[in-house]
């Protein structure tokens, strides 16, 4: 493997390493929460402004329908009055009236139809949001417990005490050591007391008396 390849990976491995310190569930979902809202806030809105234009709507369609309703009568007082012209002309604007009525009603009918998918839409979105934060604090729990249940297998499978545990460990093999430290010392002093006897019998013999007279010990005395 080439050495910009191995820097690659160990910045790959960083990056990742780092990516998992910074997740926080919990966070995450608090989050979440709240993006929705403002989601939720801003589809109230576009319902808002829809309900606002199909209100202006209905008001022209009965704008409309009141002119229909005034050349209907102006109709029929010309066609009274044996005036083909008058007839002619009213009913003429009559059916310009309906017509624009009819449109503003065909749009009024598509709003309604549009703002009901919406305001299923809007509760469905409501009933997830009162959900989340129903569920947001024991899942928390949840997940907070899991950690801790994790340190603490961690900690009994030998893998990771936490800092605490560490220290205790830590404190314990110091400890240890100096046990061994003082047998090692106390080892030393014995193989010193023993060495000095050993030293003295090599010398002078183990001061048992043996087989040899004293004859013959006088050989070996200085004169």
């Amino acid at each position: 493997m080439s050495l910009l390849k191995s820097i690659a990976n160990a910045l790959r491995g960083a990056t990742e390493a780092a990516a998992n310190q910074l997740q926080d569930p919990v966070r995450d979902g608090k989050f979440a929460i709240e993006d929705a809202k403002k989601q939720k806030d801003a589809f109230v809105s576009q319902i808002a402004s829809l309900v606002a234009g199909t209100k202006a709507l209905e008001k022209r369609v009965a704008n409309e329908n009141a002119e229909v309703q005034k050349f209907e009568n102006i109709a029929q007082r010309a066609g009274a009055a044996n005036d083909a012209d008058g007839v002619r002309e009213a009913l003429a604007l009559k059916a310009k009236n309906q017509k624009e009525a009819d449109a503003f009603q065909h749009e009024i009918d598509q709003n309604k139809a549009l703002e009901a998918k919406l305001r299923a839409q809007l509760d469905d979105m409501n009933a997830r949001i009162e959900n989340a934060e129903t569920d947001s604090v024991r899942l928390g729990v949840r997940v907070e417990s899991s950690k801790l249940r994790t340190e603490v297998a961690k900690g009994a499978a030998g893998v990771s005490g936490g800092d605490g545990l560490a220290a205790l460990d830590e404190l314990s093999k110091a400890a240890d050591d100096s046990d061994a430290q003082a047998e090692a010392w106390e080892e030393m002093a014995k193989t010193n007391a023993h060495a000095s006897g050993s030293d003295l019998s090599a010398k002078y013999g183990d001061g048992t008396k043996g087989a040899v007279s004293d004859d013959d010990v006088a050989k070996y005395l200085k004169k």
